[in-house]
């Protein structure tokens, strides 16, 4: 490590310390005041002034792998990158551990539609034929959507590819909800491919929650839960 990265290594860990132990106390000195006595708010982290230098070490780090002394030399912190980096910046969603202890993530798009990654300590690798993912409540199971519809697997691997339980089709859904309700306008495509689905009941049922309404799907039919067929006509 040449003298200058320790120099930025020191300011920026320093300061890293110095605003998260001045916030905690500021929080502290509030809660236990009721905010009458808190005292001066604590000076902003001034680490956004290193974020360009420091952004250069991040992509350095991850090309050649050396990720652990890339977290020892720089602590892991977004807001410094705010102002300088946002349009590179994404919220991720976590959505289960994987058999072998990767995680299935989800990142978010400048369209608000997501890209799924698996990672783990060393690398993230996306997943290009699913467009969306979400788990059981016991993270056993895995419910993955892409555009013919939904299919549900138990504890899969990296490449997503586990026990199939369950799949459902699009096209089976909405011509079951079609002959259910004819009179009304349910599942439409546009709601379905930014809709979250939840297996459950062993991974043999969906609970899809979407811009037109929450569904139970299972194999014996969709049903709608929410609103009711009542309001949905007024």
């Amino acid at each position: 490590m040449t003298n200058d990265t320790l120099q930025l290594s020191q300011k920026w860990r320093e300061e890293g310390l110095r605003y998260a132990s001045e916030i905690n106390a500021y929080v502290r000195r509030g809660l236990e005041s009721n905010w009458e006595a808190s005292g001066k708010e604590p000076s902003e982290d001034s680490r956004g002034q290193l974020a360009s230098q420091v952004y250069k070490f991040i992509k350095q780090a991850n090309r050649t792998k050396e990720l652990e002394t890339l977290r020892e030399q720089f602590p892991a912190a977004s807001w410094p990158f705010q102002e300088t980096h946002s349009q590179l910046m994404r919220a991720v969603y976590p959505i289960a551990f994987l058999r072998d202890g990767a995680l299935l993530v989800a990142a978010q798009n400048e369209d608000l539609s997501r890209t799924l990654y698996v990672m783990d300590k060393q690398e993230a690798n996306r997943i290009e034929h699913v467009q969306a993912a979400s788990c059981s409540a016991d993270g056993r199971d895995i419910a993955l959507m892409d555009e013919q519809g939904v299919r549900i697997v138990r504890e899969p691997d990296r490449e997503l590819n586990g026990a199939l339980l369950a799949t459902y089709t699009w096209a089976t859904i909405i011509d079951q909800l079609r002959e259910k309700y004819p009179d009304i306008e349910t599942l439409q495509p546009e709601s379905y491919r930014s809709a979250d689905v939840i297996p459950f009941a062993d991974g043999t049922k969906l609970l899809m929650v979407s811009h037109d309404g929450i569904y139970l799907i299972e194999e014996t039919g969709a049903l709608l839960l929410h609103p009711s067929v009542e309001n949905i006509r007024e």
